[in-house]
């Protein structure tokens, strides 16, 4: 089974900053009941107090809350956008590339985080993930 579906995934996404983004990538868990709404408010304002320490390689970020927060599964959700924005981040930005992730523990968080951290050491995941014109081109690569 994949981490992912055709349904958690947005293409080409025009965002004017980076909490839009984080907005848009958590609404796509919302949709499917993975979150709730206050799950979204507490990335942004994780996000407002700690920084961009969720982008964790050059485009990458990994914006998230507590469980606590609001997850009701575990899940992520991927968007790419169409212009590259700013975080904050030094060494890593701009981003190009959102992961919004929720899970509801600990273990299952180490989890989520080793697997994509696989997924994202290889350059030609990335590649695929940023020029992919149909979702399922980048389903195949969480499989």
């Amino acid at each position: 089974m994949s981490m992912i579906d055709l349904k958690r995934i947005e293409l080409s996404v025009d965002c004017k900053n980076p909490e839009e983004a984080i907005k848009m990538a958590g609404k796509l868990l919302l949709y499917d009941d993975f979150i709730k709404e206050s799950y979204i408010k507490g990335a942004i304002e994780n996000f407002r107090k700690n920084g961009a320490y969720f982008v964790i390689a050059p485009g990458i970020a990994i914006p998230h809350s507590r469980p606590e927060d609001g997850v009701n599964k575990t899940g992520i959700s991927l968007v790419v956008l169409k212009n590259p924005l700013e975080f904050g981040n030094k060494i890593n930005d701009p981003v190009k590339i959102i992961i919004f992730l929720a899970t509801k523990g600990n273990d299952e968080h180490v989890k989520y985080i080793s697997r994509l951290a696989r997924i994202f050491g290889e350059e030609e995941n990335i590649s695929i993930i940023l020029n992919a014109k149909l979702k399922k081109e980048i389903i195949q690569i969480f499989e």
